[in-house]
């Protein structure tokens, strides 16, 4: 299914053929393709699967530094595109919207505003290499690592 995103969500809906011709997928490059897929021709690079609590899909596109809302129409709308990597999601039960971001570390997005703020950039004077959310445990604690 060429051109088809299917996801299963944990109340067992299957998600096959989310149109993706709505959206403007580029076939240029960014740094991330520079840095890593050089002189090829990269459309999108989608990460980070996450339902919110109304059956919207959030997914992260790497290369191009964007995240988009899927639907549940399969309707597709860019959220948010700015300076970064971001490699995966994490949708807190508040709504609040983490960010695994490659080049910027852990960051917030309010879905409202669609503002993105940096939340953990580095520890002491080191930034993070590949930061993955784990979980979104109780008490608001988020765990999280990195490579």
């Amino acid at each position: 299914m060429k051109g088809h995103l299917v996801l299963v969500r944990t109340d067992g809906v299957i998600w096959k053929r989310c149109r993706k011709s709505v959206v403007h997928f580029p076939h240029g490059d960014s740094d991330r393709i520079r840095a890593n897929k050089p002189g090829q021709s990269v459309p999108s690079f989608l990460e980070g699967p996450s339902f919110d609590r109304q059956g919207y899909l959030y997914v992260t596109d790497i290369p191009y530094g964007r995240i988009f809302r899927i639907s549940p129409q399969r309707d597709w709308q860019l959220i948010a595109e700015y300076d970064g990597w971001p490699n995966g999601l994490k949708i807190h039960k508040d709504g609040r919207i983490f960010i695994a971001d490659y080049k910027n570390g852990i960051l917030l997005l309010d879905p409202d505003t669609k503002k993105i703020s940096p939340v953990l950039t580095h520890r002491r004077s080191e930034g993070f290499k590949g930061v993955l959310l784990a979980d979104m445990p109780f008490a608001g604690k988020q765990l999280y690592s990195h490579r």
